[in-house]
């Protein structure tokens, strides 16, 4: 949560066809969650255009530009990060599709160093069950995350080491019409093979109750 203001459609413009356009424009302080004051005189710029049909597909996309002042004085060191964002979902008689590529490049002009660029993706599929009483929805999820990008991999000696991987497999019940729902899941995640490998798989299990 960044201080800042937001210009957004409350629901998508309705464009004929079943065709809809939603948007997103904010201006924030650009200085972390929760930070009262700016770290410089600069604010973020974050944008976001989605188009959807029906319910049954939409796509998004998303922008980030925003320049930084770290450290300590007198010590200060210019950074600026670019970044972009984007989504599909798929939703039909049951079948749930929802995959999201992010890339987010910083510079350092007071260091002059090389960029460093980031990337992360992740893709996920669950399908919705009614046979039975209750109604279940068997999932699966792949994400990844990777530190240091092909544009900067030479700038650390151990970035093969860094990238995260998991594989998440999980099941969600409800009852319609009443107000609880359980998510059950199990992850296996993964580092790259070498000195940060470490055993981090884990269970989780969440009742949700809504009313």
């Amino acid at each position: 949560r960044e201080l800042g203001v937001m210009l957004s459609s409350a629901e998508p413009i309705q464009l004929g066809g079943g065709i809809g356009i939603g948007y997103c424009l904010a201006a924030t302080n650009g200085n972390g969650a929760n930070a009262l004051l700016n770290d410089n005189t600069s604010v973020a710029l974050v944008g976001r255009l989605e188009v959807s049909v029906d319910d049954l597909v939409r796509v998004g996309g998303g922008y980030l530009l925003n320049d930084r002042t770290d450290g300590e004085l007198p010590n200060l060191f210019e950074e600026s990060d670019s970044g972009f964002s984007v989504d599909l979902q798929f939703d039909w008689r049951g079948l749930e599709l929802f995959g999201q590529y992010t890339s987010l490049v910083t510079g350092f002009p007071t260091a002059g160093v090389r960029n460093q660029e980031q990337t992360a993706l992740h893709g996920q599929i669950s399908y919705r069950i009614d046979a039975l009483p209750f109604t279940f929805a068997p999932g699966y999820r792949f994400a990844m995350f990777d530190p240091h990008a092909e544009a900067s991999r030479a700038d650390s000696s151990d970035a093969d080491d860094m990238g995260l991987v998991y594989h998440t497999a999980g099941l969600r019940i409800w009852i319609p019409e009443t107000p609880i729902t359980t998510l059950i899941d199990y992850t296996i995640a993964g580092e790259e093979t070498g000195s940060r490998e470490v055993q981090n798989n884990r269970f989780e299990a969440i009742v949700q109750i809504i009313w």
